[in-house]
């Protein structure tokens, strides 16, 4: 699903809105291919799209981790 920012989104809350859970969400996020670019501030402007993947229930434990 593509999204399209709005002024003072947080992609943690992004997450949690989406999905209706934060664990590894984020990161799941980050590690999709077509979300290369997308920058990891903490607070992002209007208008950055990019893409929320697909999280099925069961992938919530991904072990990909940013502080690895």
């Amino acid at each position: 699903m593509k999204y399209k920012t709005k002024d003072g989104e947080k992609l943690d809350a992004i997450c949690a809105r989406h999905y209706g859970f934060t664990n590894n969400s984020f990161e799941n996020v980050l590690f999709d291919p077509k979300n290369y670019d997308l920058t990891t501030a903490d607070v992002f402007t209007a208008g950055i799209e990019f893409e929320l993947p697909m999280i099925k229930p069961d992938e919530k434990k991904q072990t990909n981790s940013l502080w690895d």
